[in-house]
Formats: C-alpha cells, structure tokens, sequence
C-alpha cells in the first residue's frame, strides 16, 4: 500500500488522499479548493481503480470534486452516513454504501469502522484495515464541541491522518473561545451579524445567541438533519426572526452580492467572523475593511496543543495532518 496526498496536504481545501492498494484503492474525501488551485490531482486512472470513496462529511471542501472524480471514471461505492447524503442534497449519481457510527463494514477487502468526528452533522472519522495495514483517518475532527465525539483514543495505526485545520495558529481553547465570542456579542447588545456555514457553526452560533437572550434572523438556511443524532443536546425548533437583533449569515463565503451588500449597509451590527478567512477572499477584504468588525475562533477543528495531545494518547507509526498550508512534507507520498 501506497500512501498519496492528492490534496489538502502542505495546502487547504482541495482534499483528497489515496490508500494506493492493490486489492481496494480507497479514497479518502474530495474536495473543491479556491480558484488558485481547486482541484485535487486526480487522473483517469486512479479514478477508474478506486474501489472506494470515504466521506468524512459535506463540506465543499470534502466533496466539492466528486463530480471530477466521477467524470474521470470513477464507479466504486462511496461509503458515508446516511446524514451526509442528505445535507449534501442527496446527489443521485452517488452509489451510497451507508454506514454509521460505530458500525463495521466489510467490503472489497477493507474493513472499515466509522466514528462521530465532532465537526458538525454527518461528520465520521474512520478506521481502516486492508491488507496488514491499519489507518486512521479524522476528517474535520473535535472533541469537546457542541457536536458529539466519539474520542480517538487507545487506537493503533500504521498511519494516522489528522486534521491539521488549527495547526500553527494560535487559536484558544473552545471554552476560551466561547467566553471571548460571548462578551464580543453583549458589547454589542446582541446587535451583530455572522457568517457561518449551514451546517456545522451556524446551528452552535444560533444557540449561543438565543441562550444569550437574543431573537436571530437567519439569511439563508441551517441545516438540522438527524440533529439528535449528532449534537451532544437536543435542540428546539429553528426559528428565524425577520426582526431579530442578530443576524446570522449561512453565505459564510459571501458569493451572492445581495450578502455583501447587507453588511456594508448595515455598520451599526458589529460583523464577526468565527472561522478561517481565505487570502483574497471577499471575507478577508471585508474583515480588514469593514468598520465595527471583529474576528473570534469558535472553535471547528483541534488546536494545535490537542493535535499533540491526540498523537500522544494514541500509538501512532507515522502521523500526517491534512488541511493545513503550514505543513511542509518534503514528499506527499510513501509507502507503508
């Protein structure tokens, strides 16, 4: 077995890593990077070998370029939970094997157990064992959110494959985070609006803020999909109000212009950003340009110090982190 980084390693974004097998090529995510460089390195061939996709969730960025790899040949099975096909949109050219947290499958020679990562609705991390060979591989991977992780702990692996997302950047403990994000938004007076994706950040930041005590208008979706399923509490009905004293933004990327449109007319809200802004996004430029404008990590991924805690509380051969340009791996691919 051949381990190769097709995306998101030394890089973020276009995620795709390939456990180049003999018997079962297995594919782990693929996702769609910014327009520098969007897609993986995928070619007909490895398309057209792999057996089969792991999607650890439906992000764009870990799904973003399956309709590339399936243009390139690909027909193997893509094994994810059944939560993920459908916030994806329930795509009809995916040939689903579904599996869910804490099952075992058994199939082209691989055996695969799926976890809960933690990262938002539908979000697994994997075991895999093929041919003498044990991988782990997180996804987008936290422990210690509002979404309910199964812990990578006491686990064995000739390679683990960890999210690197926070990796050499200096972001605080969530508990820290969420002390700072909720003194930001009472300085405001619940006056604030913010991006975030429609499913992960977005259902965590609507309850802090009506736990706060504050109404919400949401521009766009949250998703809530077999939401007890993934978040460690149980929520309520979602409710949108037209007239709410926050805003939340589920155009975290700002592409529509009625989105950018909002927060430039709208500078009394203070505008906070809780995730990684882009270089050369319109979220950057809005972020060192806008007026009122304050950036909190409310923490989707493990910070550097619990990467180095989870390395330390497993028995690990080799360790690589994907989803971070801070890495610098002389060779993106390798033998196990």
């Amino acid at each position: 077995m051949v381990f190769r980084a097709l995306g998101g390693v030394n890089e973020r974004g276009n995620h795709c890593l390939l456990l180049d097998d003999e018997r079962c090529p297995i594919l782990l995510d693929c996702g769609l990077g910014g327009p520098k460089n969007p897609y993986p390195r995928l070619t007909e061939d490895i398309a057209r070998r792999a057996k089969l996709l792991l999607v650890s969730h439906s992000h764009l960025d870990h799904i973003g370029s399956i309709p590339k790899l399936l243009e390139l040949g690909f027909k193997g099975r893509i094994i994810t939970s059944e939560t993920t096909y459908k916030t994806a949109g329930k795509p009809a050219d995916w040939d689903c094997l579904f599996i869910a947290p804490s099952q075992t499958l058994e199939v082209e020679g691989a055996r695969i157990t799926a976890h809960r990562a933690g990262h938002c609705l539908g979000s697994l991390w994997f075991e895999i064992e093929l041919s003498g060979k044990r991988v782990i591989f997180s996804g987008d991977y936290l422990d210690g959110g509002a979404y309910a992780c199964d812990p990578i702990r006491g686990q064995r692996a000739d390679l683990a494959i960890i999210d690197g997302s926070y990796y050499g950047k200096q972001v605080p403990p969530m508990a820290e985070s969420v002390q700072r994000l909720t003194a930001l938004i009472r300085e405001a007076d619940g006056r604030v609006i913010m991006p975030a994706p429609k499913n992960g950040r977005g259902l965590c930041l609507h309850a802090l803020l009506t736990t706060l005590g504050y109404s919400v208008n949401i521009v766009g979706k949250i998703q809530t999909t077999d939401s007890d399923l993934w978040l460690k509490d149980r929520i309520g009905t979602i409710v949108s109000d037209p007239d709410g004293r926050a805003i939340l933004l589920t155009d975290k990327d700002f592409t529509a212009s009625e989105t950018v449109a909002l927060v430039e007319s709208d500078s009394q809200r203070r505008l906070i950003f809780t995730g990684n802004l882009d270089p050369g996004s319109v979220a950057e430029h809005l972020a060192l340009t806008r007026p009122n404008t304050a950036r909190c990590f409310y923490n989707a991924h493990i910070t550097q110090e619990e990467i180095d805690a989870l390395v330390a509380a497993n028995d690990f051969a080799r360790v690589i982190l994907f989803s971070s340009a801070k890495t610098d791996y002389p060779s993106l691919e390798f033998p196990l």
